[in-house]
């Protein structure tokens, strides 16, 4: 359970800064997107770091319970899957850094992206 409470907080913490910095330093995502986007390394690097991590994160936590444990566990299968997908077809996952910065849908990604981090900081804190 305490590995459950760190992941929740460290994931729940990650998620809601996320979306902040993104608003705050909009201009400067949008560029940081775009040179990414152009940047098959940048691509490579990126996903095999997030590989890295939710590798150990899949390893460690396979908790598959119905309540905000397995929330922990789905969002690293889902990070696993994406990084997969960034180190064997790296071109097909970087259309969400062109499009993304732009969308019209960018806010409400955003406000979901942080409304699950604040559920997990709860649920971490809360202990």
């Amino acid at each position: 359970m305490e590995h459950s409470l760190f992941l929740a907080k460290l994931m729940g913490i990650v998620l809601v800064v996320g979306p902040i910095v993104k608003t705050v330093r909009h201009k400067q995502f949008v560029i940081a997107c775009a040179r990414a986007y152009e940047s098959l390394t940048a691509i490579l690097v990126i996903g095999g770091l997030v590989f890295i991590c939710s590798t150990a994160l899949v390893l460690s936590h396979s908790v598959w319970t119905a309540d905000w444990r397995m929330v922990v566990t789905v969002l690293g299968w889902l990070m696993l899957s994406v990084s997969l997908l960034q180190l064997f077809v790296p071109r097909s996952m970087a259309w969400p850094m062109r499009v993304l910065p732009a969308a019209k849908y960018r806010i409400a990604l955003d406000v979901a992206q942080l409304l699950l981090g604040v559920y997990l900081v709860y649920h971490g804190f809360k202990g």
